[in-house]
């Protein structure tokens, strides 16, 4: 139970795919695979290329979560550092959906990145049981807003360690993320807009996904592919892909003549790939469910809470898929039905319309064949970005991340400051009459025109507007009007005194005995003071970003600290 997850973004897919192409990539951008399943699970092949800079470290945001029943002792959320010797930016990276730092995707990407001059500062997801146990404060992730801040909060405490303590000398912040984690970013990016912690001067998102209810509906319609294969067939289907993993790396990675070879080398079916790479990434929701079971203990496991009936317990709550998980589990944990309809609607990109739309700092990558996104989600990519979106006609998701066009891309994005936007077209000009009246026959002058007596031009047309609009649920109204996040507390290393400003009234947290341990984390874990000398950034259009509430959770049945 509750491995060392490394679940890449390869895992995160669902279904459809759109043709459009992109303008901006290099010319001749000749990616090899055109089977976006199989350019997905290429990423499969990428490693840790094991810098010798490279360090493993660890925060502990709330202590009392150590005493969690079954997982005593793992409150320690684990990143990873590139330093530089001399002063250089700092890339946060920001992994994939239900990836720890040191997944292998995230070493390669953060190594890549690091060989382009900057420090590098590896990130978990959200969305993995060891986040939802050490970092997120309700210890029900999967809100992206509400992930967000406790995003900001351990990143900012990594971020102090490394200057305070491993001596990196950072100039300006920049954030990339992969998958979920550009998702994450997304919304990290808008509140750091509002109150900047961070100051990222940069933001660039690969792969994100843009409806993320669609998507995740998607992936629990994943589930059903081997349902009726007998259990030896769904092992020779995972042996297959082992090997096909493990003789592929027997090669050190060259660019992409060592990849082409994938396509001779694979023996699976596209089914067959999608089975593999479902059951990867639900074995992280189904460790997710655990832990947060653990913190509130809301009675749907209905599985005894202890390690003799742990198998039990882990089998029960492999049976939720991610629908399941938003319905069941944290959809009750916000405060009324409303808040949760409203989360449909804002929790995507969709509802970041306005930041995208300003904010010319932020960049986004994508493939036209992501089984992640539609023909409307890039269509409203495209209104809202404009030039600011790179699309990629192959790669399915993530799958041309190791493509040295994508990388070069990705390192002249990283260098390159906010975006120009294009320039509006001009306005049609007014007609102008030019035929000249016919002289009279009768050989008099031609008659002058009166130019006051002339009919005006008529006006420019309004400027066109984006016919893309997004799926989601009507708009539900809520009774207090929309405010925007609070700002953070005084000190720049703890997390918020008080929660984050709702749109309607938070529940009382649940009752615990003596004072709540997570309410506000010990001084004594963290760092007090920050040492980067990032700039501010110009100031931004306002707007503002709904953040539903959940309260602070307290694991089950754990004594006040002394």
């Amino acid at each position: 139970m509750l491995k060392p997850l490394a679940v890449s973004a390869l895992a995160l897919c669902c279904f459809g795919s759109v043709t459009a192409q992109s303008a901006d990539i290099p010319s001749g951008y000749d990616y090899p695979y055109h089977d976006p399943w199989l350019a997905t699970a290429s990423v499969a092949l990428l490693k840790d290329p094991k810098l010798p800079e490279k360090q493993v470290k660890d925060v502990t945001v709330y202590p009392a979560r150590a005493r969690t029943p079954l997982f005593e002792d793992r409150a320690q959320v684990y990143y990873v550092t590139y330093r530089q010797e001399r002063p250089a930016d700092l890339v946060v990276l920001i992994s994939g959906l239900g990836s720890v730092a040191e997944d292998p995707l995230a070493l390669y990407l953060g190594g890549q990145i690091f060989a382009m001059g900057y420090n590098v500062l590896v990130i978990p997801d959200a969305f993995n049981w060891q986040f939802a146990l050490g970092a997120s404060r309700s210890g029900y992730p999967g809100v992206p807003s509400i992930d967000a801040g406790d995003l900001e909060n351990f990143i900012v405490r990594a971020r102090d360690h490394a200057v305070r303590v491993d001596g990196m000398k950072i100039r300006q912040t920049k954030l990339v993320g992969y998958s979920m984690g550009a998702l994450e970013g997304a919304f990290l990016a808008a509140r750091e807009a509002q109150h900047p912690r961070l100051k990222f001067d940069k933001v660039v998102l690969l792969n994100p996904p843009v409806d993320t209810f669609y998507d995740l509906h998607q992936l629990d319609a994943l589930a059903a592919t081997g349902k009726d294969w007998s259990a030896d067939e769904k092992k020779t289907v995972k042996a297959k892909a082992f090997d096909l993993v493990a003789n592929a790396n027997l090669t050190d990675p060259e660019g992409a003549p060592y990849f082409r070879d994938l396509a001779q080398k694979n023996t699976l079916t596209d089914d067959q790939l999608k089975y593999v790479l479902f059951g990867l990434f639900h074995g992280s929701l189904s460790d997710v469910i655990m832990v947060s079971q653990q913190i509130r203990d809301e009675g749907i496991l209905k599985s005894p809470a202890s390690k003799v009936s742990l198998d039990e317990r882990e089998k029960e709550a492999a049976q939720y898929g991610f629908a399941d998980y938003l319905d069941k589990f944290v959809m009750p944990q916000l405060p009324d039905q409303r808040a949760a309809a409203l989360m449909t609607r804002t929790e995507t990109l969709y509802g970041l319309h306005d930041f995208l739309a300003s904010h010319h700092e932020v960049e986004i990558f994508h493939n036209a064949d992501d089984f992640l996104v539609r023909p409307q989600d890039i269509a409203y990519l495209q209104n809202t970005l404009t030039n600011r979106l790179t699309l990629f006609p192959h790669g399915g998701h993530m799958g041309n991340i190791w493509y040295p066009a994508n990388q070069q891309m990705l390192a002249k994005a990283l260098g390159s400051g906010p975006i120009a936007p294009l320039p509006a077209p001009p306005p049609p000009s007014a007609a102008v009459a030019t035929d000249t009246p016919a002289a009279p026959t009768d050989g008099s002058a031609v008659p002058a025109v009166d130019a006051a007596a002339a009919p005006a031009a008529p006006p420019p047309p309004e400027p066109a507007t984006a016919t893309v609009t997004p799926a989601a649920p009507t708009p539900v109204p809520v009774d207090t009007a929309q405010a925007p996040i609070a700002p953070p507390p005084s000190s720049a290393l703890s997390p918020p005194e008080t929660p984050v400003t709702a749109t309607v009234a938070p529940p009382a947290p649940v009752a615990v005995p003596g004072e709540d341990p997570l309410a506000e984390p010990p001084q004594s874990v963290t760092t007090t003071t920050t040492t980067t000398t990032t700039d501010a950034p110009a100031s931004a259009p306002s707007y503002t970003v709904k953040i539903p509430q959940i309260p602070s959770g307290t694991p089950a049945n754990q004594p006040p600290p002394s």
